[in-house]
């Protein structure tokens, strides 16, 4: 669909920002009813909410067909958003609109001895009534459906046109890149990802802009890509590996320039390399996650362990670095921080070098970290620290576990004793700190919390969380677990 220019000017861009006397987020935008220029606080200190109520905010405002408060398609954006912009006029509630159906009458039949079904139905006024406004109500809704298509399909060219006023071109973004990505990095890998990115660049042209790099310029640089020293063919296998580099890339870029569309969500596979669907083990039944945990009860610090793996979902590194003084129950959150380490200040505590703090299930994980607290002997400041005497290790802190493979020998023969007791034949006696955390998402996922809400706790992007934890779920399913007070 092509659009004037003028419309596309017209369009109102909203952001956050962080004001110097309000702790919250603020945004500012022009009223298209009221014609005024209004500042509002978004009530939130996260900055990834605030920018997903700017994001629902700037839709109500570009499109006129949201500008009434009793829209359906209302109850699908943000709740701050709506009352940001009908000044704080709450969403009137859904009505439910359940067909009914006809009532098919059975009798008995003397002469037969059977009862007989008659496909005869009750007819009333009221029952017509709510047949004919099914109809309407489902004419109604494929309307809606492909008005929610000509949307996506005007946001998508406004997202086009939003990317070309990044005037930053690709060299510079290369140039800012390199001084922020060695934190935490080591140094094969920080080589490695500088020479992906710098054979990406030549083959881009170094005063690219930013916003006018698409799918099509990194699909086409895979499939040339050779040895940089030798010239000689690759294998898919590496094609993809650089191609990772390239992507960690642009996902910094669309932070960092604020980029409305990420050229890497539209790329192709990489050819010769097989796309085998993502199969994920977890725990996926509530009965398994409280049986394993009872067959613990004997071994207490492994009980907590798998608990907070579980119920909390860190990484198998983010948990052995995790601190006693980390856990706040008194508050009902655990955090779990990060801390620059070594000579290269390498960043240790989590994957991704942001701490995020992780709310305490109140159910089940809170009475069992409690009774775990209250035999810590504090010896060491870690929340679980080695069971083992392990052997001097460079990178490993006094009392800390300084490998999974340690690790896993360890667990390995308690999650047997414990299978031995209940007699148990299931898969997950067989899973581990991976699967662990898995099953975190796949809990949050039936106890209702939404793809931006996981990948929060859960430190990944909501992609995954969509894609992992929601997609797959029953409608309405539900795990009595309980997060929110």
């Amino acid at each position: 669909m092509l659009f004037s220019m003028k419309k596309i000017v017209e369009h109102q861009s909203i952001s956050p920002y962080l004001a110097s006397n309000r702790p919250s987020y603020c945004t500012t935008f022009t009223h298209p009813i009221k014609k005024k220029r209004l500042n509002r606080s978004l009530g939130t200190t996260d900055p990834t909410e605030a920018k997903e109520i700017c994001v629902h905010l700037e839709r109500i405002v570009n499109n006129a067909k949201l500008w009434n408060i009793k829209r359906r398609r209302l109850h699908s954006l943000h709740p701050r958003a709506v009352e940001i912009f009908f000044d704080g006029q709450k969403l009137p509630p859904l009505k439910s609109t359940v067909a009914i159906p006809g009532t098919e009458f059975a009798f008995f039949d003397p002469a037969t001895g059977r009862r007989e079904h008659h496909a005869d139905t009750i007819e009333s006024d009221e029952l017509a009534n709510a047949l004919q406004a099914n109809v309407k109500l489902q004419g109604k809704f494929d309307g809606m459906a492909r008005e929610n298509e000509s949307l996506k399909s005007e946001i998508a060219s406004l997202r086009r046109a939003a990317n070309k006023h990044v005037t930053a071109t690709i060299d510079e973004a290369v140039a800012k890149w390199q001084k922020l990505y060695p934190t935490g990095r080591s140094p094969h890998t920080v080589t490695e990802a500088f020479a992906s990115v710098k054979s990406f660049l030549e083959h881009v042209r170094p005063k690219t802009l930013l916003g006018t790099v698409k799918a099509g310029h990194v699909d086409a640089w895979v499939n040339d890509y050779r040895n940089p020293k030798t010239a000689a063919e690759v294998s898919a296998v590496t094609k993809r590996r650089v191609r990772a580099y390239v992507s960690s890339f642009f996902s910094w870029v669309v932070r960092e320039y604020d980029l409305i569309e990420n050229p890497m969500s539209k790329t192709g596979a990489v050819p010769g390399l097989a796309r085998n669907p993502e199969q994920i083990q977890a725990i996926r039944r509530y009965d398994e996650l409280i049986v394993l945990l009872d067959a613990l009860k004997p071994w207490p610090y492994w009980r907590a362990w798998v608990a907070v793996a579980c119920l909390a979902g860190p990484r198998w590194s983010e948990q052995v670095h995790l601190k006693a003084a980390d856990v706040y129950m008194d508050s009902d959150y655990l955090r779990i921080t990060s801390r620059a380490s070594g000579r290269h200040a390498r960043v240790v505590g989590t994957k991704t070098g942001r701490e995020r703090t992780v709310p305490i299930e109140q159910k089940v994980l809170a009475p069992i970290l409690k009774e775990y607290l209250a035999t810590h002997d504090g010896t060491h400041p870690w929340l679980f620290p080695t069971t083992v005497n392990e052997l001097k290790r460079k990178h490993a802190l006094p009392g800390q576990w300084s490998s999974s493979g340690t690790f896993s020998s360890a667990v390995e023969p308690v999650l047997e004793l414990a299978r031995e007791k209940v007699k148990g034949k299931e898969d997950f006696w067989s899973f581990g700190p991976a699967e662990w955390r898995h099953c975190c998402g796949t809990a949050l996922g039936h106890s209702g919390f939404n793809a931006l809400e996981i990948s929060r706790i859960l430190g990944n992007s909501p992609d995954i969380a969509e894609r992992h934890y929601i997609a797959a779920l029953p409608i309405g399913k539900r795990w009595p677990l309980k997060w929110r007070r």
